[in-house]
């Protein structure tokens, strides 16, 4: 029953302006469901990464853990991606996902084309 469903999530992140145009920034969180897909098993999740930025380049990583009580492996996940913002408000973004999701490993790679209007 999804209305059972009972969970309790938590994050931090920290930025830190380098100077020069460069930033980064790390983050970690943490989730607990009760119920998690409306199965009798708990699960916990948790997430660290971070990204560096350099004038318009951006890059990040992160790691994702879900462990769960119903006897399942652990899946892990990892996301790595790059970009770059052109001055005329184009912004170009390449990405590669693994996962690893009940021992079904799974290779994905996407783009991601963004364009900023202001108004």
């Amino acid at each position: 029953d999804v209305g059972d469903d009972t969970g309790f999530v938590a994050g931090i992140n920290k930025e830190w302006d380098l100077g020069d145009g460069h930033s980064a920034m790390a983050l970690g969180e943490v989730a607990y469901f009760d119920e998690q897909d409306a199965s009798n098993a708990a699960g916990i999740y948790g997430t660290v990464g971070g990204s560096y930025a350099w004038s318009q380049w951006t890059a990040s990583l992160s790691y994702s853990i879900r462990e769960q009580e119903n006897g399942l492996p652990a899946d892990h996940l990892i996301q790595t991606s790059v970009g770059y913002e052109f001055d005329f408000g184009l912004g170009v973004e390449v990405g590669y996902r693994f996962g690893d999701e009940a021992k079904d490993e799974s290779h994905t790679l996407g783009a991601l084309l963004t364009y900023g209007i202001s108004f």
